[in-house]
């Protein structure tokens, strides 16, 4: 199963590498089976790790010298030496109206043969924008609680008249209605 690990907001890629390193390699420890039964497990290391560039508190990485760099550094640990970008972060100043702008750059430094470059991710909700998480109850459903993101779909889209709520809170009620008819507990 692949895994990445994004480097750290400072911007640099050392414990990002480092991480790739130690989850690549096998481990033993104390720990509980399947069975439910206490006793030594053992793994044999995931192979298919790689790096998420996100920015750091320096500024963005995700344009063609930064992606080299990290490539190389990548090289130099003997890990894979491919990089997924983060549009959102600090590679689009935490504005998720920036994203399409990294995503354009991230598409030329593939057109111009960039082979580094394993996938992109995006920050998306249905709701754009962001939410305080002061009182669950008050929350409104879709709308991220951490970073702000864009809209991913026509009708939230359309919601930017009402930036604060995208859809009314869902109450205790609406929620377990809401499960039983998904089949989600």
């Amino acid at each position: 199963m692949p895994v990445g690990f994004k480097n750290g907001t400072d911007g640099s890629l050392g414990v990002a590498i480092n991480a790739m390193i130690a989850a690549s390699r096998q481990h033993s420890f104390l720990g509980v089976d399947g069975a439910g039964r206490v006793g030594v497990v053992r793994t044999a290391g995931n192979p298919h790790c790689h790096i998420v560039l996100r920015g750091g508190a320096a500024g963005p990485n995700y344009g063609s010298i930064e992606v080299k760099r990290a490539a190389a550094a990548l090289e130099k640990a003997r890990v894979n030496p491919r990089v997924m970008i983060d549009a959102s972060h600090d590679n689009s100043g935490k504005d998720p109206f920036r994203q399409p702008a990294v995503l354009a750059d991230v598409g030329a430094q593939l057109r111009e043969g960039e082979r580094h470059i394993l996938g992109v991710m995006l920050e998306s909700h249905l709701c754009e924008g962001r939410q305080e998480l002061l009182d669950k109850a008050t929350l409104s459903y879709g709308q991220s609680i951490t970073t702000a993101a864009s809209a991913s779909t026509p009708r939230a889209k359309s919601s930017r008249r009402s930036p604060t709520r995208c859809a009314p809170p869902l109450t205790a009620r609406h929620r377990l209605s809401q499960r039983e008819s998904t089949g989600r507990r």
